[in-house]
């Protein structure tokens, strides 16, 4: 069957190509906002002697087996892949008629995935195995929750997937139009940040006023929380991030962030003082009482969506923390200090995030070879 491949990640039968089943269509982008359940439910009846789980039982009890061991991301997606009413897992077992943990098997799994590969990137599938494989996992060891079909489910061969994914990178020329776009100091100060910094989008919406050390030199941002997790960031360890040069303006235009920052706290962020916020960043829409509530996850998407139409550049928060590392190894950021600024717990993962520039490799390799003695 031929796919149209769509650009976030998804395909699609071509048009004429029969019923698509609901599981196999194409799905709304999640948001993320307040309100978003991260873990499992906590008034999930026990069960009953003798009664038989359902799936939804076992993945709720899953949930709160691990709701302190796993990330509020890790709690978040799990609960998404698998029990969201509006999931592909869910849309699945009810057209297939699949209610009760014990109707659950590795063959039906299996073709579900294959199904699925049909229509998803490896990447996407792989995240469904994932979660899946720790479903299996829990029902083994845990009494009242066994399921036998699930048995071997480690045989269910991993989707096949591009190793490395080409890291992404916006050049000078592209930043200067996305930064045009911005119609706000608010909106333009997010850019920057992000560009400056190379925080996640969720840790960008957590930043408070007091983590901003805009008047040291140089300056810095400490980053300690997300939008998820008011208590810790993803790899679970605070960082200390300097504020760089957003595209290529050296020190001076640091420090110009740095004092712009500033001025927008004391003038611009909340001029009648009636929010109770302390995130730096506040929504335009969103209220409570007189004051604005801190922008959100969403609020940001959002944002990068209409920064991409009005500047003919397809750009996301994630882009832009591409960028931050591209930057930070060109002016010859130590590998070692950009993944302390990164928070990654790999130097591989710091290696996925630079987008070398090929005129700049190629002048490299020739200057290189000029000065080789052979």
């Amino acid at each position: 069957m031929t796919t149209i491949l769509k650009k976030d990640g998804y395909s699609e039968p071509p048009a004429g190509s029969g019923t698509v089943a609901a599981y196999m269509r194409p799905t709304p982008s999640r948001r993320h906002g307040p309100g978003s359940p991260a873990g499992g439910r906590t008034d999930a009846a026990a069960l009953l002697p003798g009664q038989r789980p359902t799936v939804t039982d076992a993945v709720e009890a899953m949930l709160r087996r691990h709701a302190l061991d796993w990330s509020p991301t890790t709690l978040r997606n799990c609960r998404h892949y698998l029990i969201n009413p509006s999931c592909r897992f869910t849309l699945w077992r009810d057209e297939v008629g699949i209610r009760d943990l014990e109707d659950l098997t590795v063959e039906r799994l299996e073709g579900f995935l294959a199904d699925l590969a049909s229509v998803l990137s490896g990447a996407s599938v792989a995240k469904y195995r994932t979660y899946l494989r720790a479903l299996a996992r829990f029902c083994a060891g845990t009494p009242g929750y066994e399921a036998i079909g699930l048995t071997g489910i480690e045989r269910i061969p991993r989707p096949r997937q591009a190793k490395y994914k080409r890291p992404e990178a916006l050049g000078p020329g592209d930043v200067q139009r996305v930064l045009d776009a911005c119609e706000s100091t608010r909106d333009r100060l997010i850019v920057e940040t992000l560009l400056a910094t190379g925080v996640r989008v969720s840790e960008l919406v957590a930043l408070r006023v007091d983590d901003l050390h805009v008047r040291d030199r140089p300056p810095f941002v400490v980053v300690q929380r997300t939008a998820h997790s008011p208590d810790l960031t993803k790899n679970g360890r605070d960082r200390t991030v300097p504020l760089l040069s957003a595209h290529g303006g050296g020190a001076s235009e640091a420090s110009s962030l740095a004092r712009r920052l500033e001025r927008y706290i004391a003038t611009e962020r909340d001029p009648k003082r009636t929010s109770p916020s302390r995130e730096v960043f506040l929504s335009i829409t969103q209220k409570v009482g007189p004051g604005a509530l801190p922008l959100t996850v969403t609020g940001v998407q959002q944002l990068m969506q209409r920064l991409s139409e009005r500047s003919g550049v397809y750009v996301h928060a994630h882009k832009l923390r591409h960028t931050f590392a591209t930057r930070a190894v060109d002016i010859g950021t130590p590998i070692f200090h950009l993944q302390q600024f990164l928070g990654h717990q790999s130097i591989e993962m710091v290696r996925r995030y630079y987008t070398a520039d090929q005129r700049a490799a190629l002048q490299s390799y020739a200057r290189l070879v000029a000065s080789s003695p052979l």
